[in-house]
């Protein structure tokens, strides 16, 4: 199975071919928020996540053990300087024909089992 970064790395090969040098932008196109990420990362690491709470009380815990694996602290959040992100790669797919094979739990799991690999 190719890996997760091939897509990227596909579309900087096509634009580094293309006759003309512009600006690209490579996405899915898709919205995911934070707690979407923490859940896919946690589980990608074999546990089960338990969100208690919603908004700045919210926690997660492992389910089996009650332990806190994560705790929103509203002094850290970002400064509303956009109130949504989603990348447009329109211009890329358009152009250039690209595609992304990938998805975002893909990729979500892709990156963690790289890290786990590199502490094991």
């Amino acid at each position: 199975m190719p890996e997760e970064t091939e897509d990227y790395t596909k579309e900087m090969h096509l634009m580094l071919q293309h006759s003309k040098a512009d600006d690209y932008v490579l996405s899915t196109g898709k919205d995911h928020s934070v707690r979407e990420f923490v859940t896919l990362t946690i589980k990608a690491c074999g546990w089960k996540p338990e969100w208690v709470e919603r908004g700045p009380d919210e926690i997660c815990l492992h389910a089996a053990t009650g332990k806190k694996l994560v705790i929103i602290k509203p002094a850290l959040f970002r400064p509303v300087d956009v109130e949504f992100l989603r990348g447009d790669s329109g211009k890329s797919r358009k152009i250039l024909g690209w595609k992304t094979q990938w998805g975002f739990e893909s990729l979500v799991v892709q990156m963690i089992e790289s890290d786990l690999r590199r502490v094991h």
